[in-house]
């Protein structure tokens, strides 16, 4: 009832309250964070979103590989992850922006969603560089995304000293509007300062 007086919504307004904005959840990534299948070595079959990968070792996504129970990392490596989009997010999603985002992959890495690159960051040997310290975001292109059934993401990833990997988070995949909203509570408006004088020979200052 208090919110229902003009007069009050109008000074919350001028004080700066605003309302709390929450993204709706259509508009949410999906968190890709926990067991990925992962394989040492280096090839290209490996990429392809039928490939059968079930005999391949777990490791945690967002930890160094040594934290993650990985043993004999020796440079190469690929991440595999098969996740499900529902259709009901085809209808909000296909207007987005949709990316893939890791918190960074330590040293160098190329990002496929079903078989198709989507990114990478630094350069893999001969001409190495690492960009271990890079957040990745990469653009998802219009019409890669399988809604209704599987999707794979596979990252590539060398490392030149034994111990990378997708090492910190987050790590998902969605609307980039998801990354870029910031909900805004409270934010006080400029006012001027008010210049009160107070006369003490007014015969009607009471106080």
């Amino acid at each position: 009832y208090f919110m229902r007086n003009k007069c009050i919504k109008d000074a919350m307004k001028t004080v700066g309250f605003v309302p709390n904005r929450k993204l709706p959840p259509s508009l949410a990534m999906m968190d890709l964070r926990g067991k990925w299948k992962i394989n040492k070595g280096d090839d290209p079959a490996w990429k392809e979103p039928g490939y059968e990968d079930s005999n391949w070792a777990e490791a945690e996504a967002g930890k160094m590989w040594e934290d993650a129970a990985y043993p004999g990392y020796d440079g190469y490596a690929w991440y595999r992850k098969t996740f499900e989009i529902s259709k009901r997010e085809k209808k909000v999603w296909e207007k987005e922006d949709i990316v893939f985002q890791a918190g960074s992959i330590d040293d160098v890495d190329s990002v496929y969603l079903n078989g198709k690159k989507i990114g990478g960051s630094g350069q893999f040997p001969p001409l190495f560089k690492t960009a271990y310290d890079k957040m990745r975001i990469y653009r998802v292109p219009k019409g890669l995304i399988n809604y209704g059934g599987k999707n794979t993401v596979a990252v590539r990833v060398f490392d030149e000293v034994g111990a990378g990997g997708i090492v910190s988070g987050p790590v998902r995949f969605g609307p980039l509007v998801s990354i870029q909203y910031k909900p805004i509570v409270y934010a006080p408006a400029e006012m001027p300062v008010a210049d009160i004088a107070f006369k003490t020979d007014r015969k009607d200052y009471k106080s």
